[in-house]
C-alpha cells in the first residue's frame, strides 16, 4: 500500500522552502494536505510561480531520472508531506499499475503546463484568470476540497500574480471584473464560483487536459498507487 511506501510524513508551516531549484532529491514527495507552489526565481529577485499543488499531488519526479530538481517548492500554507525514497521508487516502477499511476501523474503535470503557457500566451487577463479559477475547481474537487462552487485558495494577489504574469494590481482589476459580472470572487481565500457554466465559456475551458479519469481504477490521482494491495507490500 502507499502507506507502506512513505518513509515519513513531516509538517511544514506556511513560507517554508521544502526543496530548491538545483537539488537532487531523494524522494518523490506527496501532498497529504495544504497548499504548496512550484517557482522559479531570477537573478534579479523576480518570480515565477509555475504550478499549485493540491493534495495529492506529487512533486520530485525526477529521481526517476535520477536529475536534478529544476524549479523550487514553497508552501503557500501549513502542509503536510508524505516522502517515497528512491529505492522504493525503483520498486514500483518494477511494477506495471503502480508505474502506470506515476507516469499518469507526470503526465497531468505537463498538461497542466502546457494549459498555463496557451493561457499566458493566447488569453486576455479575465479569461486567464478564469481558466485558473476552473483549472482549480476541478482538481480540488477530485479530492473532495470543494463545497458546491466554493473552494480554499490560500493565495495573495501577489502570488496570482506571479502564477499569471501579470501585476497584482491588474489581479486586482481582474477579480473585479470577473466580480462584477457575477462570474466569480476571491474573498477571504475562498473562491466562489457564481456562473460555473459561464465561467467555462469565457475561459474556452475544457477539462479533458486535467485527465481526471485514470486508466485504471479510479480517478483521484495517487488512487493507483494507494489501491496497490493487490501487488502485494512495498519494501
Amino acid at each position: 500500500m502507499l502507506n507502506a511506501a512513505m518513509a515519513g510524513v513531516r509538517r511544514a508551516s506556511a513560507k517554508t522552502t521544502l526543496i530548491h531549484d538545483g537539488a537532487n532529491p531523494t524522494a518523490i514527495n506527496v501532498v497529504l494536505d495544504g497548499f504548496a507552489c512550484c517557482s522559479k526565481i531570477l537573478p534579479s529577485g523576480r518570480r515565477s510561480i509555475t504550478a499549485f499543488l493540491v493534495p495529492g499531488d506529487l512533486f520530485g519526479l525526477c529521481v526517476v531520472a535520477p536529475a536534478r530538481i529544476d524549479y523550487t517548492v514553497t508552501t503557500l500554507t501549513a502542509t503536510t508531506i508524505a516522502e517515497i525514497p528512491q529505492d522504493v521508487v525503483s520498486n514500483l516502477l518494477a511494477r506495471p499499475r503502480l508505474a502506470q499511476a506515476l507516469w499518469w501523474s507526470m503526465l497531468v503535470d505537463a498538461a497542466i503546463m502546457q494549459a498555463w503557457l496557451v493561457s499566458m500566451g493566447q488569453r486576455r487577463a479575465r479569461e486567464q484568470l478564469a481558466h485558473l479559477f476552473c483549472e482549480l475547481y476541478y482538481r480540488l474537487k477530485i479530492v473532495g476540497l470543494c463545497k458546491g462552487r466554493t473552494y480554499p485558495l490560500p493565495v495573495t494577489h501577489e502570488e496570482l500574480a506571479d502564477a499569471l504574469g501579470m501585476t497584482s494590481v491588474h489581479i486586482s482589476r481582474t477579480l473585479q471584473r470577473l466580480r462584477d459580472d457575477s462570474l466569480a470572487e476571491l474573498k477571504d481565500k475562498v473562491v466562489h464560483i457564481h456562473d460555473l457554466d459561464r465561467l467555462q465559456k469565457l475561459a474556452q475551458f475544457n477539462a479533458n487536459y486535467l485527465h481526471m479519469k485514470m486508466p485504471v481504477n479510479g480517478n483521484k490521482r495517487t488512487a493507483m498507487l494507494a489501491d496497490s494491495k493487490s501487488e502485494g507490500d512495498i519494501s
